[in-house]
């Protein structure tokens, strides 16, 4: 990908774990995204992993602050513009902003 011009954007664990890479581009540089701190503090608060990740996940969350996709200066500094949007229940379903258009009949 690095070849064809992608710059690849590294996600931490709990960013990972609460569906950040899941958005839906709306147009270049700018997309629909979770909101990745509500979505990690829920499945913490949910015990929704067992509880080494759970530990792993809180662990690395206490370190970065809440400074998370795509609130994070890097993403920034990529041009990236987003709507953060409370999908929070569809990230307990295992997806987010794509997977929910996804299964739209665009016809």
């Amino acid at each position: 990908m690095k070849s064809q011009d992608f710059e690849i954007i590294d996600l931490s664990i709990p960013e990972q774990q609460s569906y950040a890479s899941n958005f839906l581009t709306l147009k270049d540089r700018k997309v629909i995204s979770v909101n990745v701190n509500e979505v990690i503090k829920r499945l913490i608060k949910n015990h929704a992993f067992n509880k080494n990740v759970e530990s792993i996940v809180s662990r690395e969350y206490e370190k970065i602050a809440g400074n998370v996709f795509p609130l994070r200066k890097d993403i920034k500094d990529h041009g990236i513009d987003f709507v953060s949007a409370e999908l929070i229940e569809l990230t307990g379903g295992y997806g987010g902003a794509h997977c929910m258009t996804a299964a739209l009949n665009r016809a």
